[in-house]
């Protein structure tokens, strides 16, 4: 399984974070990153929403907790949740500071204890989505959008998936 496609994160910094988004079931390796679980619209890939930001020291053993019964993944899948985002990060510190800029910016429903305005935005239904037009970094391919794989499996020495 390999990357759909890249996508820039902006935090309430005004920071952008580039992302590799891939399909919901992908098995990650244990690395240090970021993530997000994504509800994208097929095919176009534009406003997408952001659904939970999370960070990790061990990518695969946390998307493992969160997909046993009655945690977030349950909670993503009843929004639509089908890819998930993710940023190498080695550094604890960066990777707090990032998941940190991403939820004051989009306000995830599913990061409630980290964000009371998530609750707020998630009541009214109004949680904010990606800006289209700034979503994919890897260039456009076609009228739909969609960006090419450019084969690119690792980043920073690690590879993200099996």
């Amino acid at each position: 399984m390999s990357k759909l496609f890249s996508a820039k994160l902006s935090g309430a910094s005004g920071r952008e974070y580039s992302f590799d988004v891939f399909s919901a079931g992908i098995d990650f390796n244990e690395v240090g990153a970021v993530y997000a679980f994504l509800a994208v619209p097929w095919p176009q890939f534009t406003d997408f929403k952001v659904l939970y930001v999370g960070k990790a020291n061990a990518l695969q053993r946390r998307m493992g907790e969160h997909r046993q019964p009655g945690e977030k993944w349950d909670e993503a899948k009843a929004l639509g949740v089908n890819a998930v985002g993710a940023k190498l990060v080695t550094s604890e510190s960066e990777r707090r500071d990032i998941e940190t800029d991403l939820i004051r910016a989009y306000f995830p429903p599913l990061n409630k204890h980290q964000n009371a305005l998530a609750q707020i935005a998630e009541s009214l239904g109004a949680y904010p989505k990606t800006p289209a037009g700034n979503m994919l970094t890897n260039g456009l391919l076609g009228p739909l959008g969609i960006a090419p794989n450019t084969g690119t499996n690792y980043l920073g020495g690690f590879r993200f998936w099996k």
